[in-house]
């Protein structure tokens, strides 16, 4: 009786540091203007990017992370059929970049190549694949260690980590990974996301694998996603979206 206590001692204790880890406190704010966002792969540390719009400048937010960078503006006034053009400033050099198609929509994104000096519409795909193969090998390490620490050993136990996780993180970061880069609010998509993950993992963990007791798995699977919650977190800060 005493261990089945402290098994349900485990389980509220994890419970309660879950539901404090998820903002209760949400600020309302205005639509982002519409933007132009420019992707460049591992450019140079001094590049900066201006934008003509008709003869006004439009200068940049620079954000920096690991294999891509991304040049975004902002501003309430582009218009679809207006010619716009990058100014690509590095190493003391100038070069024009035009925009050779009209704006898409609310937000454009375009990908430059420093090689050809050109742009194309989007992000190649290859890349958006190996974006989220990284994102979700990095959870799986981190999820894989909490599952042997926790004393699963047996092989049908680690295929049906396997599986569950490859579904679940798979489909967390296409889902993400579908949202605009310059989405302020992709903190808020990650912890919903990952809400629905816990209770997929939650039922599907403790209803197949009987290798521990129900209580533990599920103290696993709350440990294991709350950890992934803030692994992920801080993922977003460093590899492309």
């Amino acid at each position: 009786m005493r261990m089945r206590l402290n098994h349900h001692g485990i389980f509220i204790l994890l419970l309660i540091l879950t539901f404090l880890t998820i903002p209760s406190i949400g600020f309302a704010n205005s639509a982002q203007p519409p933007s132009i966002i420019v992707l460049v792969s591992n450019p140079p540390k001094d590049m900066e990017i201006h934008l003509d719009r008709d003869g006004q400048i439009i200068e940049s937010r620079k954000n920096e992370k690991m294999l891509e960078t991304t040049f975004s503006f902002h501003s309430y006034h582009f218009e679809k059929n207006e010619i716009y053009q990058f100014l690509i400033v590095s190493n003391g050099e100038t070069i024009v970049v035009p925009i050779d198609t009209p704006l898409t929509g609310y937000n454009n994104l375009y990908t430059l190549d420093l090689k050809t000096h050109t742009l194309t519409q989007g992000r190649a795909p290859y890349k958006n694949v190996l974006y989220i193969a990284l994102r979700v090998i990095f959870t799986l390490i981190i999820e894989g260690l909490i599952f042997f620490a926790f004393g699963f050993r047996e092989k049908r136990s680690w295929i049906i980590f396997l599986v569950l996780n490859l579904f679940t993180q798979g489909a967390l970061n296409i889902w993400l990974n579908s949202m605009f880069p310059s989405n302020g609010y992709i903190i808020f998509a990650l912890v919903i996301g990952e809400f629905f993950v816990f209770l997929a993992e939650l039922i599907g963990f403790t209803a197949l694998v009987p290798e521990q007791k129900r209580l533990k798995t599920a103290a696993y699977v709350i440990l294991a996603n709350l950890l992934s919650l803030v692994a992920g977190g801080y993922l977003i800060t460093l590899l492309p979206l």
